[in-house]
């Protein structure tokens, strides 16, 4: 009578049963599987092998020499590895701790009790830690944090820095004043000591943004006080339409500037700069001492007032004849006042 071995790496035992004549099942009874001897062939020796089946190869490994499974976690186990993975996440963050202080015990808003504040005050240590914050550097942060912050406060630094960050602190504490004593540079980090010297950094930073505010503001309210006048002007304009006795066509007039046309006569735009922009250009009757009149072309720049006259040439080869001449040249800084007579 033969019998078969039948090996179980994963509980590591051998069970053996006994051979029947072909073609009549089996059945073997191992824990909960229950399994027939039909999906099974016997060789001589005894021993099984199984066919192609996956429900089978799922089952069983194919290597029976593989080393032996560890034991099954338990539920102590897996809290001492989530604890050991929660330490290590904590030991790579920077901590800030924060301490809670309850105010009152009737849990409503704008409720103060001074004794009880004092008291969780006193008891959490609190006055030791801010005293021992103090006698060291209380204020610490890394290089490029700090110029992001501060950057505002010098051109150089604003909007960027261009160089090393350690560098670029060194430029921010030296623009305001800051004593050497109150500061240490380390590694990756900046140290400052007293409050008063971050309070330096945030009152001028706080400052410059409301510099800049100014500006906006100022710009914005100078663009809608234009356009309000542009409007006024508009409504007077049409208030008066065809109701002037004289000139009724003077309102509607759009403003040119330029009456002479100085883009087409280069002989009068010469005395003028290359990039002077000409706000105004007209011809004028200039009258001297006897009362006479004399034409003048008058062109106003932002920078001065241009007095263009006319004077026959006395010799060469344009004798006889009239050319532009430069009669007076007036800086805009030196008219104190402007009348009409």
């Amino acid at each position: 009578m033969e019998f078969c071995e039948l090996n179980v790496s994963a509980f590591e035992r051998r069970v053996f049963v006994k051979e029947k004549p072909p073609g009549k099942p089996t059945l073997v009874n191992f824990a909960p599987l229950l399994f027939y001897s039909s999906v099974c062939k016997w060789n001589v020796t005894g021993r099984e092998e199984f066919e192609e089946v996956p429900f089978i190869k799922a089952l069983f490994s194919e290597n029976l020499q593989a080393e032996k499974k560890g034991r099954p976690t338990t539920a102590s186990t897996k809290i001492k590895k989530q604890a050991n993975d929660l330490v290590n996440t904590l030991m790579k963050c920077t901590p800030h701790y924060i301490r809670c202080i309850k105010p009152n015990e009737t849990k409503k808003s704008r409720d103060w009790e001074e004794s009880r504040v004092k008291h969780q005050v006193e008891y959490l240590g609190l006055k030791e830690n801010i005293r021992v914050r103090r006698a060291g550097y209380a204020y610490r942060r890394v290089f490029k944090k700090f110029l992001e912050r501060y950057a505002i406060l010098t051109k150089e630094t604003w909007p960027s820095w261009r160089g090393e960050d350690k560098k670029g602190v060194l430029h921010l504490l030296h623009s305001v004043n800051m004593e050497s004593d109150q500061y240490q540079l380390g590694k990756t980090k900046v140290f400052i000591k007293a409050p008063e010297s971050l309070f330096l950094l945030e009152e001028m930073r706080e400052r410059k943004y409301d510099g800049y505010a100014r500006s906006i503001q100022k710009a914005w309210r100078k663009y809608v006080a234009r356009k309000k006048y542009v409007q006024m002007r508009e409504q007077a304009s049409d208030l008066f339409l065809n109701k002037k006795e004289r000139r009724r066509n003077s309102i509607n007039r759009n403003f040119i500037g330029d009456y002479i046309g100085m883009e087409e006569r280069p002989e009068i735009r010469q005395f003028v700069g290359k990039r002077e922009k000409i706000d105004f250009a007209d011809t004028v009757t200039k009258y001297d001492r006897r009362s006479k009149g004399v034409k003048r072309d008058l062109i106003l720049t932002p920078k001065s007032v241009y007095l263009i006259g006319r004077e026959k040439m006395k010799q060469g080869p344009e004798k006889g004849m009239l050319r532009e001449v430069l009669k007076r040249k007036i800086d805009v800084e030196r008219i104190l006042s402007v009348s009409l007579r």
